[in-house]
């Protein structure tokens, strides 16, 4: 009841699918359009160089999951107000020793995973693995359960697996249940290794994926 979902899309369909959410969902439901904004190497085009995706957010009832996260304030910020509190009408930024920083924005700047970057696994819609952590570090608790029904390369999994939350993926490509699985299988691995928990799990056949 008091679960989030995130729906990811780009320029192509994002304003078809903010009109199905809203009719499937309700309106009233949808809590912020999020931006995840990256760095492109630049080219001349006749556009503007394309450079973010954005997550439509809804909540299934009123309450929702929420857990506040935290940016690193930018050194003009700190140089500026350092040692001092801020107070707006509504909330208060103290900016000392003791900040977790300033409240996280609905942009979330983060690189793509490309060139030499180790989480690579040369799947084409990868995404970072930071931009999934924040999502689910602000949506749920630990013990949660969290669902992928695109899991692509497994990213989500990976993640909540890190974060002791219970998951469910699925994919219709043979490609990408077979790198969600030694992913999933390296990860054990990794968390053996360093004497932290980690929990089994199954793969299901729920059909022809060959396509």
């Amino acid at each position: 009841e008091r679960g989030n979902i995130y729906v990811h899309c780009d320029w192509h369909v994002g304003h078809y699918i903010k009109l199905v959410m809203d009719e499937v969902f309700g309106k009233e439901r949808f809590l912020n359009e999020v931006v995840w904004h990256y760095r492109r190497w630049p080219a001349l085009s006749s556009t503007y160089q394309r450079s973010h995706d954005i997550l439509l957010w809804y909540r299934k009832t009123d309450q929702h999951t929420w857990n506040q996260t935290y940016q690193e304030l930018s050194p003009a910020t700190l140089k500026r107000f350092g040692g001092k509190k801020v107070r707006g009408e509504t909330t208060k930024l103290v900016l000392d020793e003791e900040s977790k920083g300033a409240p996280v924005r609905d942009v979330l700047e983060m690189p793509h995973v490309l060139g030499a970057n180790p989480e690579r696994l040369d799947y084409p819609t990868q995404k970072p693995e930071a931009l999934l952590e924040q999502l689910m570090t602000a949506s749920s608790n630990e013990g949660d359960l969290v669902a992928d029904l695109f899991c692509g390369s497994g990213t989500t999994g990976a993640v909540a697996e890190r974060l002791g939350r219970r998951w469910i993926m699925s994919d219709l490509g043979r490609f990408a249940i077979h790198t969600s699985r030694k992913r999933l299988i390296e990860l054990q691995r990794k968390l053996h290794d360093e004497n932290k928990s980690y929990r089994a799990f199954d793969v299901y056949n729920l059909g022809r994926y060959e396509r």
